[in-house]
């Protein structure tokens, strides 16, 4: 709505290629995914700035800037964005003509380079959020596996961690709750 398109199509990196990831669409498209040696996006890597149909269409052509226009018209979009993250690419935002018929000037590109740098702000938390879960789980895992019993606690004497040997040599259930030093054994409280 911001720039006047009805046609957005965000990719985010995977491996060595660019998947399709907005819209989720169950039918394949034209561009399911960019290669990472595709034109674009050597160019979006190099140049950290949106690509313009309209404007490729006025520069003097080389085989770059063909092969990118190329691959924009045939995606039928008329402006390509990267999405940055500490200066790597991880994403690109393609979009398709306005639906005014003009074309997407400096203001437009400044409002979607401010967009895609708030996309790969929520793309790096949405990582580290993931990283932090899967490292959660390994633990509680492993944790739970271990032959030995593991008992922590804060400084205020909350129990932090208690694994279910540790439940075992205390005499007690692992899904008693909050629990508190001395809610557990005497020897072991001490």
């Amino acid at each position: 709505q911001a720039v006047g398109t009805d046609s957005v199509t965000i990719y985010l990196a995977q491996r060595k290629v660019f998947r399709k990831s907005y819209p989720v669409s169950s039918s394949p498209g034209p561009l399911e995914e960019l290669a990472e040696d595709s034109p674009l996006v050597q160019w979006l890597t190099t140049h950290h700035e949106p690509v313009i149909v309209e404007e490729l269409l006025r520069v003097r052509g080389t085989a770059t800037t063909f092969a990118i226009r190329n691959e924009l018209e045939r995606a039928g979009v008329a402006a390509a964005v990267g999405i940055l993250s500490r200066e790597h690419l991880v994403g690109i935002m393609l979009l398709g003509p306005r639906l005014s018929g003009r074309i997407y000037g400096s203001t437009e590109q400044t409002a979607l380079q401010v967009l895609c740098g708030q996309l790969a702000v929520a793309i790096d938390n949405a990582e580290l959020f993931t990283e932090v879960q899967n490292a959660r789980i390994y633990n509680e895992i492993l944790l739970q596996n271990l032959t030995t019993g593991v008992v922590a606690a804060d400084a205020d004497g909350h129990v932090t961690v208690f694994n279910q040997e540790a439940a075992q040599i205390a005499g007690l259930n692992t899904n008693g709750g909050e629990r508190t030093v001395n809610d557990l054994p005497a020897p072991l409280r001490d």
